[in-house]
């Protein structure tokens, strides 16, 4: 009899655990940017141009719905050297457009690649989209 009631439990307990897994394994599927992001799309070009050591302008791509005029903002990071540029004239409805950015910082930008964070907005902040990358300074 004893046994019989530990056997219950133990079926009991694997039953449970079976569900949890099960439940679990279905409901974790990964989320992409672009299932965040339906209303704005945002992109570097892999290729930046390198105006001086304080001065890069980095190209972008974007798409965000009305309102303008949107905004843009671009940090980069290469080796400590850190700089930061902005547009507030983007314009937001709902085609492709490619702009420059001209990031100012440094105090010592080179050759080489550098890690990008960037954001688009809307007006009214109800278009966004953002992406961190790596590009090529050139």
């Amino acid at each position: 009899m004893k046994l019989s009631i530990i056997r219950i439990y133990v079926l009991t307990l694997v039953g449970i655990t079976t569900v949890v897994l099960l439940a679990l394994g279905l409901s974790s599927t990964p989320v992409k940017a672009d299932d965040i992001y339906h209303s704005a799309k945002f992109q570097f070009v892999q290729q930046a141009e390198l105006v001086s050591a304080t001065t890069v302008n980095v190209t972008v791509r974007y798409s965000c719905l009305p309102s303008n005029p949107g905004r843009i903002r671009v940090e980069l990071d290469q080796d400590g050297s850190v700089g930061l540029g902005s547009d507030f004239n983007a314009i937001c409805d709902g085609a492709n457009h490619t702009t420059d950015v001209e990031v100012t910082g440094g105090p010592s930008f080179g050759p080489g690649s550098a890690a990008v964070v960037g954001t688009i907005e809307n007006a009214t902040s109800t278009s966004v989209a953002g992406v961190s990358d790596e590009i090529n300074l050139k």
